[in-house]
C-alpha cells in the first residue's frame, strides 16, 4: 500500500531513497571497520560516515528512520578496539590515542542521542 502525502518523506518513493542512504551508508561503515581489521592504515573515514549518517537522522527524529542501537553500540566498540590497537603497533603517542578516542566516542554518542528512543535498542539475537 502506498503512501502519499505532502511533504517531502511522505510518499514510499522517498522513504525507501531515504532508507537506502542510511543502509549505504551503514554498510560502508561496516566495511571499513572490516578493512580496519588488516589494511593497517591510521586514517580512516569511519568517522566522516557517522557523521553524515548523524546529520540524516537528525533530520528525521519522528521515527522516519530505522536503525538499531545494537548496531551502532557494536561499531563504537569495534572502532576503540582497533584504534587502540593500530595506534599502538605504529607508535602513535599516549596522547594522540586518547584524543582519537575521544572524538571517536563523540561521534558515535552523538549519533546514539540522535536516534533516542524510536530504535530498537537491543542485540536482534535475544
Amino acid at each position: 500500500m502506498g503512501s502519499w502525502g505532502t511533504d517531502t518523506f511522505d510518499n514510499d518513493a522517498a522513504q525507501d531513497y531515504l532508507d537506502g542512504l542510511i543502509e549505504d551508508f551503514a554498510e560502508f561503515i561496516k566495511a571499513d571497520l572490516q578493512f580496519a581489521k588488516s589494511d593497517g592504515l591510521l586514517q580512516r573515514q569511519t568517522l566522516a560516515a557517522v557523521a553524515c549518517l548523524r546529520v540524516i537522522v537528525a533530520a528525521f527524529d519522528k521515527g522516519g528512520v530505522s536503525m538499531a542501537r545494537y548496531d551502532v553500540t557494536s561499531w563504537m566498540e569495534s572502532y576503540l578496539a582497533w584504534i587502540d590497537y593500530v595506534a599502538r603497533k605504529l607508535g602513535a603517542t599516549s596522547d594522540f590515542i586518547q584524543a582519537e578516542k575521544a572524538n571517536a566516542e563523540r561521534e558515535f554518542s552523538l549519533l546514539l542521542n540522535c536516534m533516542g528512543g524510536h530504535y530498537a535498542a537491543s542485540d536482534p539475537s535475544e
